[in-house]
């Protein structure tokens, strides 16, 4: 802060400073096209991706949730998380297209995510994910992404006891799969069981659980699998048949 300013007489106008040197917007809105329906494909449009390379020239630090003190590193390798290149990108659409985003249409949405939640906004995630009907039996399938050249590629997974998932409690994991951390993935065998119901606390969830997964193949565990940590291990554990 100019010293000077805060010693000024009062009622006395002066000249305001901008420290930064700003990015300026457009002198006029960009106008886009109409937001075509995603439901069906478009021959006369063009697909593909972003393809960004990005240089850091200025510090850059972004925290996990357990330790802030350690940088972003899924299965021990220092990354970018998604969200956050997507909220570079969108910035950069904002300068070029001038950058005045708001409410233009509250009853359309790029993305949403909400599970737990009790509004209108959560109701409506719950009835693409699972179908209340049934015990929540899930209506989503697993798959397995791979990546072929400079592509990505979604593989489904293979369906054992007519499911792809499987859900196993903490304390039935092996004891050196019980310390992994988020993004932690491995491949294990397991013996497929049937969907059934399930009761907890509040409700009663339909899907498949089994009590016993190995990391080598043998008699009580023929069936290949992967096991998927996406949170925090004591709470949700997941593994998916291939």
């Amino acid at each position: 802060m100019d010293k000077r300013n805060t010693e000024a007489k009062p009622n006395q106008r002066m000249a305001a400073k901008a420290p930064y040197n700003f990015v300026p917007l457009n002198i006029c809105v960009v106008k886009a096209q109409e937001v075509p329906s995603f439901s069906k494909f478009y021959k006369d449009r063009y697909s593909g991706y972003i393809e960004l390379e990005i240089e850091t020239i200025t510090p850059l630090f972004i925290g996990t949730k357990e330790k802030c003190s350690q940088f972003f590193s899924p299965a021990g390798k220092p990354r970018i998380p998604g969200s956050t290149l997507r909220g570079m990108t969108r910035t950069l659409v904002e300068i070029v297209s001038y950058g005045k985003y708001g409410f233009c249409d509250k009853s359309r949405r790029l993305y949403y995510r909400a599970v737990a939640g009790s509004s209108s906004l959560d109701k409506s995630y719950r009835e693409l994910f699972v179908d209340r009907n049934d015990y929540f039996k899930y209506k989503f399938s697993a798959g397995i992404m791979r990546k072929e050249g400079n592509t990505y590629r979604i593989y489904p997974s293979k369906f054992c006891e007519k499911t792809q998932i499987y859900r196993i409690e903490f304390n039935n994991l092996p004891d050196e799969l019980k310390d992994k951390k988020p993004y932690y993935f491995e491949v294990v065998y397991y013996k497929p069981v049937s969907v059934k119901v399930h009761k907890h606390s509040k409700v009663n969830l339909k899907y498949a659980k089994i009590t016993s997964i190995s990391l080598s193949q043998d008699s009580e565990h023929p069936q290949r699998g992967y096991l998927i940590i996406s949170g925090n291990v004591e709470k949700r554990n997941i593994c998916t048949g291939l």
